[in-house]
């Protein structure tokens, strides 16, 4: 008998009309000058694909077998490109290419080539990893850089972007201990002769979905638990606001995990139809809208995967009691919205 274990996984997904309306309205454009800290996964985007020919607006890289890429149909006329803005400011920080299907492709297949080595790695190796993932994330200046991104690209305050990266963390410091969660069973004597062994072990490949409100929490919660058990990952990121996962990711590879365990692919829902007919895909993980969960769930589900799909969470009522303190009931639910 053999016990499967993966990790679990979540996503929110933005109306197309918004991307098209979004795309169709003028804005400023962002300089180099624009950005604080740097940012290999933004690059060139010359050769006049942009909006407006005086400006040269990044492309957000894929992260595929260990390296930054442009997209493979990068130029191309059936590129759909997604804008990224300031909410601060209105300005075109970036853009995403979405209808990609190569990229996934080959990020899927990097995955699955990476799959035998890294699922065959102890797990005291693959848990040391995360708990030195965990250590640099409680550098202060580390959380402010990815909090910069979150802060940049979603519109966060400073504060609440640093309580979704420690947030995050949290989880990280729980995948550093995760060897204990992937313990077998075993029964002697279950019948005359018979003795019975059970083991958990990794699925392969996994892919995560994640959402707009927590840039980096989520994704989070997604990679480091499946790495933790022996999975490879793709990721999606929200295309509103990428960099935070392109940014842990960069940390975690530099801290020694080998190319192709995490994959980063950039997108909308022609990537997310992808993630959930792949066949190289063996489970997904979604929070989000009713709506988007439950394509992904249905759509996933008939095509052999594990879906994990956390829909519609909403704070719709807080009961107060004549008890309470009512400042910091009133500062809870502002800061729960």
């Amino acid at each position: 008998m053999m016990m499967q274990a993966c990790e679990i996984l979540y996503r929110k997904a933005a109306p197309a009309h918004h991307h098209a309306l979004l795309a169709r309205t003028a804005r400023p454009f962002a300089s180099a000058a624009h950005f604080k800290h740097d940012a290999p996964w933004l690059m060139s985007s010359s050769g006049g694909n942009d909006d407006n020919s005086n400006h040269s607006v990044p492309v957000v890289a894929n992260l595929i077998n260990g390296r930054f890429q442009l997209p493979q149909n990068f130029g191309s006329d059936s590129s759909s490109k997604i804008p990224i803005i300031d909410p601060s400011s209105n300005v075109v920080l970036s853009h995403i290419h979405d209808n990609h299907t190569a990229d996934l492709q080959a990020a899927v297949a990097s995955a699955e080539e990476a799959f035998p080595t890294w699922s065959n790695t102890p797990v005291q190796s693959r848990q040391r990893l995360l708990a030195d993932f965990a250590h640099l994330l409680h550098e202060k200046h580390v959380r402010e850089e990815i909090a910069y991104w979150i802060t940049l690209e979603q519109g966060k305050t400073m504060g609440d972007a640093m309580g979704d990266v420690w947030r995050g963390l949290e989880v990280v410091e729980a995948a550093g201990r995760a060897g204990r969660d992937m313990l077998g069973d075993s029964l002697q004597n279950l019948a005359n002769g018979l003795d019975t062994i059970s083991y958990r072990v990794p699925l392969g490949v996994c892919a995560g979905i994640a959402p707009f409100n927590f840039p980096a929490m989520i994704p989070l919660w997604m990679f480091p638990l499946a790495l933790a058990t022996g999975n490879t990952y793709v990721l999606k990121p929200t295309e509103k606001a990428p960099s935070a996962s392109l940014l842990l990711a960069k940390h975690l590879h530099d801290l020694g995990l080998p190319p192709g365990v995490l994959n980063i692919i950039q997108g909308a829902k022609p990537t997310v139809d992808g993630i959930v007919t792949h066949p190289g895909i063996r489970a997904i993980s979604f929070v989000g809208s009713n709506q988007a969960g439950e394509y992904i769930h249905d759509v996933g589900s008939r095509h052999g995967k594990r879906v994990q799909a956390n829909l519609g969470a909403k704070n719709h009522a807080t009961v107060m009691m004549n008890d309470a303190d009512r400042d910091s009931t009133v500062k809870a639910v502002v800061g729960a919205a």
